[in-house]
């Protein structure tokens, strides 16, 4: 992944790369000012999360076995939501807490994300 950054009158002058690669195409999102979340799938389709502040970027990893890339949404300053699918077929949507729940099981062949925001 790389990284560049908009201070307002320019672009940083250089890519920034953060030495990570992914599985699957990556979800980004922005819950408040100078807050940048990052969600997409490892090379063994577990699910990362990359989140920036102005800090160094730090890196939780949240485990799980996926079978879609994810999807986010932001609807609130400091709440976020992420959602994709299990290989098992399940529904999966992660909360700003960072933990996984089940939120509904799959109908017929998922092909794509499904994001769900409650």
């Amino acid at each position: 992944m790389y990284h560049r950054d908009w201070d307002g009158p320019s672009w940083s002058a250089d890519w920034e790369n953060l030495g990570v690669g992914f599985g699957s195409n990556p979800a980004a999102v922005s819950w408040g000012k100078d807050r940048l979340d990052v969600f997409a799938l490892g090379t063994h389709s577990d699910m990362s999360h990359y989140a920036f502040d102005g800090s160094p970027w730090t890196l939780d990893a949240l485990g799980g076995v996926f079978n879609s890339a994810p999807v986010a949404a932001s609807w609130a300053s400091g709440r976020l939501d992420v959602s994709t699918s299990l290989a098992s077929a399940q529904i999966m949507l992660c909360t700003t807490r960072l933990t996984m729940k089940k939120v509904g099981r799959q109908i017929g062949i998922l092909s794509a994300a499904i994001l769900r925001v409650v």
